[in-house]
């Protein structure tokens, strides 16, 4: 299980996220994923090819988590990707619009 550290938009100031029990992302296999997004959980399917990530749409939970949810955010980070890496223990999700960092559990 990897945890989220910060969400980091490609202009603007990055997001350091406070509790990390609230989000994070689990990959269960070659094919499914599986996340938290503070109060709602999510399931889907992956393809990964070297660094190339897709990750298809995730069905999530719908519950109002509060106006300082990062949920919105972070699971369009998820749908948005395109490459992931692994550098020194942390895990990168990046897209155009941002990169996600997680650190394992």
């Amino acid at each position: 299980m990897w945890r989220l550290v910060s969400i980091e938009p490609a202009s603007g100031s990055s997001t350091v996220v406070s509790d990390q029990t609230r989000y994070w992302v689990e990959f269960l296999d070659e094919t499914r994923i599986s996340a938290r997004a503070d109060c709602n959980t999510c399931n889907g399917t992956y393809s990964l090819s070297g660094e190339n990530i897709s990750i298809a749409a995730l069905a999530c939970t719908r519950a109002f988590c509060g106006t300082d949810s990062l949920d919105t955010v972070f699971t369009q980070g998820l749908l948005d990707a395109r490459t992931l890496t692994l550098d020194g223990g942390l895990l990168q999700i990046a897209s155009d619009a941002r990169t996600l960092k997680f650190r394992a559990q």
